[in-house]
């Protein structure tokens, strides 16, 4: 008898803490979850970030020649799920790369609501995810946008145009080359 009573017990007191665990979650606010992903093998990178709504871009950095590409894949015209979209950018001159040293990049996307202000019309809009891309070899670093077409998109129209960057800034203060800090002739001086 008392087993089967603390048997009764125990299922009752389970079902009594699932039908609370269920109504604290109904009345609990969402929150919805944003994950990126970002990965890098010696000489490429890869980072993925929200455009817009429920569409992501996915973000491709070649660090030997500084081409930079990013893709939307979405409901293709035809049917089915392609590439939407394709941003590109040349990220070379952005970061002043030369000849002399290797530029050595970082790349990670953030989540940044840039301009979300006027959206008529078929004019684009900065995308959610802001990429930032750090070369310590210059220890500047700068963040990057893709003009990203919900028209075009909901159309069915192919989208291509440039990465737009947003700004530049230093990370760190590079060292100056020695007998050229300020007050001394030459070039280069203090610097970012």
């Amino acid at each position: 008898m008392s087993y089967n009573f603390q048997k009764t017990n125990v299922l009752v007191w389970l079902g009594l803490g699932l039908v609370a665990g269920l109504l604290i979650a109904g009345f609990w606010p969402s929150v919805p979850l944003h994950a990126v992903a970002t990965d890098k093998i010696e000489t490429f990178s890869m980072s993925t970030g929200p455009v817009d709504g429920d569409y992501e871009a996915v973000y491709f950095l070649d660090h030997l020649t500084g081409d930079l590409h990013a893709y939307v894949i979405g409901r293709s015209a035809a049917g089915g799920f392609a590439p939407v979209g394709h941003y590109f950018r040349n990220i070379g001159q952005d970061f002043k790369v030369n000849g002399e040293k290797a530029p050595k990049f970082l790349m990670v996307s953030g989540i940044s609501d840039l301009s979300r202000g006027g959206r008529g019309g078929n004019s684009a809009i900065p995308s959610k995810a802001v990429l930032y891309i750090a070369d310590v070899t210059s220890g500047m670093a700068a963040a990057y946008a893709v003009p990203y077409s919900a028209t075009a998109h909901a159309s069915g129209r192919y989208a291509e145009s440039p990465i737009a960057l947003i700004c530049g800034f230093p990370i760190r203060k590079v060292a100056a080359p020695v007998g050229t800090g300020p007050g001394k002739k030459g070039k280069g001086g203090e610097g970012y």
